[in-house]
């Protein structure tokens, strides 16, 4: 039981922490479906449902994010560099270090913002490769000599090769480098203790959508497609530059036209390594004429990044599996919301194209 004199209420209704309150009269405070567990570098623990909102934003590939703004007590400041552990209906839902106390932003309330396990690989730089082999063989020896992570690399159907290929950088940078040459993916589990993670191939690996939905909307969008990619590596000791080209001639004949994508990136010294980042880009930017959309869901862990099927967009045909880019979850005024930000690898935009200049082309025949 925690120490009586150590326990507050705000107002006559509200749920009870622990730690000691800043005097004052905070107003109402609604109670949280979310609940907050606070615990210090010292071993002080705070755990509380007294949250004015929740922030959180899940990521593949990339640091995950948590801000919570509450009411403020006594030594907030003791808690920087402490752990923070988001829970719903006893699910642990996020979990990450605190690492910025910019509140009390007014004189009622207090901001705590959390970084997921992802932000240690941030920090410092390193040197690796030369690495040939396969690529997912790399990004396994990355995780094992560079990180504290407990990684588990799934092997994909058709891995990418790497010749004498070598990078620097964050072992962020060099992490994600090497992910996107694989046509790859990782995601962190917040759901238990310690850093875990798995690297994967996002069409591969596809779960089931267990969550319940409460609304959904979709749009289409073909910024980023292309069905050209040329890839211009560094210059060797005569002067000249690594190249690739990859194209898919079956799209460039559907659109009657050329989309090309340049990329330069000096740390690609072989053509052989340009030719695999060539292929993995020209895979990603076919998939990039997009069906993106959202689905609100009551709130749950749904791990980003890998492939779901979505039974809200089942047009008839079955429930089609798609990648999940981002979860956020939310809470304002009492009111818990999760959503997730799915993107479709169809071809809706590009076939609605096609369509529309057949049907100009008809229009103008004689």
């Amino acid at each position: 039981m925690p120490d009586p004199s150590l326990t507050f209420t705000y107002g006559a209704s509200r749920p009870a922490t622990y730690g000691s309150t800043r005097p004052g009269t905070y107003g109402a405070v609604p109670t949280a479906q979310y609940r907050l567990r606070l615990r210090a570098p010292n071993g002080q623990q705070i755990l509380t449902t007294a949250l004015l909102s929740i922030d959180v934003t899940l990521e593949h590939t990339a640091v995950s994010t948590l801000t919570a703004e509450l009411p403020p007590f006594d030594r907030l400041e003791d808690f920087i560099l402490g752990d923070a552990t988001l829970e719903f209906r006893g699910e642990r839902l996020f979990q990450g270090r605190i690492l910025g106390l910019p509140g009390p932003t007014t004189g009622d309330t207090a901001t705590i913002e959390v970084s997921g396990p992802a932000r240690t690989l941030t920090r410092g730089a390193i040197a690796v490769g030369p690495f040939s082999g396969d690529a997912y063989e790399a990004i396994a020896a990355v995780w094992r000599e560079y990180t504290r992570f407990d990684a588990t690399v799934l092997v994909p159907d058709s891995p990418t090769s790497l010749s004498d290929y070598s990078t620097e950088g964050t072992p962020m940078e060099v992490l994600q480098d090497l992910h996107e040459l694989a046509g790859m993916r990782f995601t962190v589990s917040h759901q238990q203790t310690g850093p875990r993670v798995e690297s994967y191939v996002p069409e591969e690996t596809v779960k089931t959508d267990d969550w319940t939905a409460t609304e959904w909307d979709s749009s289409l969008d073909a910024t980023n497609y292309a069905n050209a990619v040329e890839v211009y590596g560094g210059e060797s000791s005569d002067g000249s530059r690594a190249f690739a080209r990859a194209a898919d001639q079956s799209e460039i004949d559907r659109l009657s036209d050329e989309i090309l994508v340049r990329i330069d990136d000096e740390t690609l010294t072989t053509d052989a390594d340009c030719q695999a980042r060539a292929d993995s880009e020209l895979a990603n930017r076919l998939t990039e004429d997009d069906l993106s959309g959202s689905v609100e869901i009551i709130p749950q862990v749904v791990l980003p990044g890998y492939h779901y099927t979505i039974s809200e967009f089942d047009t008839g045909d079955g429930a089609p599996a798609l990648p999940v880019e981002q979860t956020h979850l939310r809470e304002s005024q009492g009111e818990a919301r999760a959503t997730l930000e799915v993107n479709d690898s169809g071809r809706g935009v590009v076939d609605t194209i096609v369509d529309l200049r057949r049907e100009t082309a008809q229009l103008n025949q004689p």
